[in-house]
């Protein structure tokens, strides 16, 4: 007699980066997040209302694919520096406000200017166990990608801010 379609939350948040496009999908909760040229965090994929608290909306729903949001930039008009995904759990370990978070990926993305990808990828496979330990205690997973070469002149900016939001949380 249980759901077990409702068993599991699982969230599906993509994107595909041809040439001149980027389109984000998502299914679910989570955020993507996207940095843009001038370094100004935006949330563009249109938020599902049903997702409150513990609450979402799932692939496991029967209406999965009528779920499904997305949205288009066009590059050329608007060059991003980043585009990050990451799941509830890490926006949960931020319960205060989105900034943070938007300042925890400001944090990877000079970590990429400044020390490289590799290393970055390094310092979040240990970083987002210890985050979701202190913070949501929930899985916490970050994908994305970084313009290195764009986002390092927003490194010492980003930095900053991620000191400020550090000394109030």
């Amino acid at each position: 007699g249980r759901k077990r379609e409702r068993m599991y939350g699982p969230t599906l948040i993509a994107g595909l980066l041809p040439d001149k496009y980027l389109l984000r999908l998502q299914q679910g909760d989570g955020r993507c997040v996207v940095f843009d040229s001038d370094g100004k965090a935006t949330q563009p994929v249109p938020w599902d209302d049903r997702c409150v608290g513990t609450a979402t909306t799932s692939l496991c729903d029967v209406d999965a694919v009528g779920s499904v949001r997305y949205h288009v930039i066009n590059l050329e008009e608007n060059p991003v520096i980043a585009c990050i995904a990451g799941t509830d759990g890490v926006e949960d370990s931020f319960p205060t406000s989105m900034d943070k978070t938007h300042a925890y990926y400001r944090n990877m993305i000079t970590e990429a200017c400044e020390l490289g990808v590799e290393k970055m990828e390094q310092s979040l496979s240990e970083d987002l166990s210890e985050l979701s330990k202190q913070g949501s205690a929930d899985d916490v997973t970050v994908s994305g990608f970084v313009d290195v070469k764009r986002a390092s002149r927003f490194a010492a900016e980003f930095e900053a801010a991620h000191l400020i939001a550090n000394t109030r949380h």
